[in-house]
């Protein structure tokens, strides 16, 4: 995934109602990464999707011997 894919998924997702409850945080800290949506890290964009299993890390494909 690009960032700007992550960005997108991101603020797709984080304007659903009721999110807060999937993330276990407070509204109050919800309302603070709707607002400050374009200033959040990369990687905090990343955590919270994973938490609400938008996305999924999908292991390497394992090497086969030569």
């Amino acid at each position: 995934m690009t960032p700007e894919e992550i960005n997108q998924l991101f603020e797709k997702q984080i304007f659903i109602k009721g999110i807060h409850k999937n993330l276990e945080i407070d509204k109050n800290q919800m309302a603070n990464y709707r607002r400050r949506c374009n200033e959040l890290s990369l990687g905090l964009k990343l955590e919270l999707l994973l938490k609400i299993d938008v996305i999924k890390i999908q292991p390497n494909e394992p090497k086969r011997p030569a």
